[in-house]
């Protein structure tokens, strides 16, 4: 019994490992992609707006994509119904806070790109990034059910179909530009996400309800434990954001 639960063990770690490497080697390639595509001044720009993504991301998310594994992984076993309410109440923290966060940024489009490229005239690339970012955030969400569910075949294939999406997507707008690759970028890991959840859905289906008993207590569980550690993501982001907005707003005010 316990050579099979180790070699089941060694399997998945084996399979995550090199889902791993497919995504940084991807990561890679698309940086080299975007480089030659786009040339080195949009490049530059490209990267600012790709790593602010991120770090809005974060605030979309509120680390969801920890704490839903480790409520979900702790009441797998014995309460799976209790399990699934935490991965339902995940979803409508991450729906409310992708408007919250995307009505903000609508309505500051102008001023949001001042801080984050030094000028308002990259204000146009301000809506595909929101897009990106908000796909961030819902493709991490549930990647990260499937991790607490321990489905870790599904969990990787999540991430290898994302980074061969991306890949695509890069080559096939190579000549429409950034906005159009974040937009595009943004918009398939929304799709790619909503048809995972709708399968987590489906494979948990019997435990699904629309009345989820201590609701608030479950929602405070979920941002108490997730929301601290939002500010250590952001200041490990910060160490490459932060060179590339200065970077920009000295001399991209000059070229602009």
């Amino acid at each position: 019994m316990n050579n099979v639960k180790d070699s089941s063990f060694i399997k998945d770690i084996i399979i995550t490992f090199s889902g791993q490497i497919f995504v940084l080697l991807s990561n890679f390639l698309i940086n080299k992609m975007v480089a030659i595509f786009v040339g080195v001044n949009e490049f530059g720009v490209f990267n600012i707006a790709k790593r602010s993504a991120t770090v809005i991301g974060f605030f979309i998310l509120l680390e969801l994509g920890i704490s839903i594994p480790r409520y979900y992984s702790l009441y797998l076993k014995n309460n799976p119904k209790k399990a699934y309410e935490y991965y339902q109440l995940g979803i409508y923290i991450l729906l409310t806070m992708a408007v919250f966060i995307s009505a903000i940024i609508f309505f500051n489009q102008e001023l949001v790109a001042s801080y984050i490229f030094g000028s308002r005239v990259f204000s146009k690339y301000i809506i595909p990034l929101l897009i990106y970012s908000i796909g961030i955030a819902a493709n991490t969400f549930i990647f990260s059910a499937y991790r607490g569910e321990e489905r870790f075949y599904t969990y990787t294939v999540i991430q290898l179909l994302t980074q061969v999406i991306n890949v695509i997507i890069v080559y096939i707008a190579k000549d429409d530009g950034i906005e159009t690759i974040l937009t595009a970028w943004g918009s398939s890991n929304i799709l790619l996400s909503i048809v995972f959840m709708c399968l987590f859905t489906r494979l948990n289906s019997e435990f699904k309800t629309f009345k989820i008993v201590n609701l608030y207590s479950k929602i405070k569980e979920l941002l108490i434990y997730g929301i601290p550690r939002i500010p250590g993501e952001i200041i490990q982001f910060s160490y490459y954001l932060i060179p590339l907005m200065i970077i920009n707003q000295r001399f991209g005010k000059l070229s602009s």
